[in-house]
């Protein structure tokens, strides 16, 4: 079978958004004030206020890097107790059932144990 498409693009998972993310308005404005300088005549105050504006940026970006570096955290741990908690079930399950690595098969049955 072909790879379906729709409008001319492929079809993916991942939906794309108009407008840019928060991190990429924040990490970009730099380059923004830069590129301002460069083109329009401005006064000191209105430097000063873009410099305020950068560096709120700044901290603002450093903040989204923590969270997410304490969201992947959360998120290995949280695989951990899930995996653990899982082979308990599962330990415990077994216990409780008697199972064993292999069933003998039933007579006359077609199926044989491997």
């Amino acid at each position: 079978m072909g790879s379906k498409s729709k409008a001319g693009g492929r079809i993916t998972g991942r939906v794309r958004p108009l407008t840019p993310s928060k991190t990429v308005v924040l990490t970009q404005f730099p380059e923004t004030v830069r590129r301002l300088e460069k083109c329009l005549d401005l006064s000191d105050d209105e430097r000063a206020a873009l410099k305020v504006i950068e560096d709120k940026c700044r901290r603002e970006l450093e903040k989204m890097k923590e969270a997410d570096e304490q969201n992947r955290e959360r998120v290995t741990l949280w695989g951990a107790s899930y995996a653990r908690k899982r082979e308990e079930q599962i330990e415990l399950a077994h216990r409780k059932s008697g199972f064993t690595g292999w069933t003998p098969r039933a007579p006359g049955s077609a199926f044989k144990p491997k």
